[in-house]
């Protein structure tokens, strides 16, 4: 996943987080070089929801696109969530400063909708 991470972007960092059953997490996140206005804020957003249309895997199939709230940090949270071979969300949370893809593989029955907000606001606010 770190190597789709635009070259421009700073201080790009990968983790994988895993509960040793079936829940599963995956994070990028990386600053952009200046802050970002919100036109650029809603580009990268639109650019993952072209990106999950285009490269979807064979067997899974996404929800609509919602909006979660953001929080405290403000900018934007995106996602849609993975059903079929996969289960789980996808989603991308992006303000100013940072941009920030989830990946998220759980069991529908335990899929938090306000975990992205979370990861979020601990990974931003630790950097």
């Amino acid at each position: 996943m770190l190597a789709d991470v635009p070259p421009e972007l700073r201080g790009a960092e990968g983790a994988a987080y895993s509960d040793g059953n079936a829940h599963t997490v995956f994070i990028v996140v990386a600053r952009f070089p200046q802050a970002a206005a919100s036109g650029e804020v809603d580009a990268v957003i639109a650019g993952f929801h072209d990106g999950l249309v285009k490269n979807i895997p064979p067997g899974v199939r996404l929800s609509d696109l919602e909006e979660r709230a953001p929080g405290p940090l403000g900018g934007r949270i995106s996602c849609a969530t993975l059903r079929g071979d996969a289960s789980g969300q996808l989603c991308a949370a992006v303000d100013a400063v940072t941009m920030m893809f989830i990946i998220d593989l759980a069991p529908r029955s335990s899929l938090d909708p306000d975990l992205p907000r979370r990861l979020r606001e601990g990974v931003v606010t630790s950097r």
